[in-house]
């Protein structure tokens, strides 16, 4: 295992290499830059909800440790909802190493969205992400996601279905049906989650808003001074589509920025594994999306 150690990198020192490079003709631009570099030197927590995914945090929890070993403040926090397998031990192992990762283990868990908002609510930095544990997030997209940020750029989300993304079975040298199916096959995937997942991702932008293509991300990267919990609402994933609704209703700025989802190792999905579990964990999506659509509506009529 290895012991991550952070290079010192002075704040300071960044300035004072920017203000040597500058010319006098230059320094009507010295604001901007200084902006610039506020924002590079930016803290981020990152929060990973785990059920029984002793088979893929600890390469995933590593992969960021090492995507973000330059970043002076990098919190990650696993919260763990009794997990019967060997991810709490897993998380313990690199843990007993940095100060970078947390482990929170949860008495009384109370699904997904629950152990997001309480990542949230013991999150300290100006940044934070929360991201899927299975590995089909991988570490260098959540780097990408990070290089986007902008201090004019509220939310930041991993799209699936922007050119350059993909959902499970794509890889960068393969998209077509037969490729896709062969892929799923071979992991611990099902090609029935792959498709009503994008079945129920288009009726979701019929409902909302077309502005977001990926409104079941889960791949989220957010300004922590701008996040109001009671705005993350439900059990498992039913919380991202309503969420990112009333944020574009908010005015907030979001931007999508693609990737590609791959499939999990190991384990199994919380999704479902068949059709009549997938169809229960998606009603709540659908439901939540109609009530979010018709009470904004609502609301303005009434105003």
């Amino acid at each position: 295992m290895l012991e991550y150690r952070l290079p010192v990198v002075p704040h300071l020192g960044h300035l004072n290499t920017l203000l040597d490079s500058l010319n006098p003709h230059k320094l009507l631009t010295l604001p901007i830059l200084i902006a610039k570099v506020y924002c590079i030197s930016m803290s981020l927590t990152v929060v990973l909800p785990t059920l029984n995914e002793g088979g893929n945090i600890g390469a995933l929890v590593e992969a960021i440790l090492l995507k973000f070993i330059s970043l002076d403040e990098l919190t990650i926090l696993v919260i763990d909802d009794n997990s019967t397998d060997e991810t709490q031990e897993e998380v313990r192992k690199i843990a007993d190493k940095t100060t970078r990762v947390k482990l929170v283990c949860r008495d009384n868990p109370n699904g997904l969205t629950g152990a997001i908002k309480y990542g949230i609510s013991i999150a300290t930095t100006d940044y934070i992400c929360w991201m899927d544990s299975d590995g089909s997030m991988p570490a260098d997209s959540l780097l990408k996601l990070w290089t986007k940020r902008d201090l004019n750029l509220d939310i930041i989300v991993g799209s699936r279905f922007l050119p350059g993304g993909g959902f499970k079975g794509v890889t960068e040298k393969s998209s077509d049906i037969l490729s896709i199916y062969r892929n799923l096959k071979n992991s611990n995937d099902s090609v029935s989650a792959m498709i009503l997942s994008r079945g129920l991702n288009m009726f979701l932008r019929l409902m909302l808003s077309s502005e977001i293509r990926d409104y079941t991300s889960g791949f989220i990267l957010v300004k922590r001074k701008i996040l109001v919990l009671d705005d993350l609402q439900g059990f498992y994933g039913e919380y991202c589509p309503v969420y990112l609704y009333k944020s574009l209703k908010k005015g907030l700025t979001i931007k999508e920025v693609p990737y590609i989802n791959l499939p999990r190792k190991y384990g199994v999905s919380k999704t479902g594994t068949n059709l009549w579990e997938l169809f229960k964990t998606g009603l709540p999506y659908v439901t939540s999306a109609v009530g979010a659509r018709f009470h904004h509506t609502v609301s303005i009529i009434n105003s």
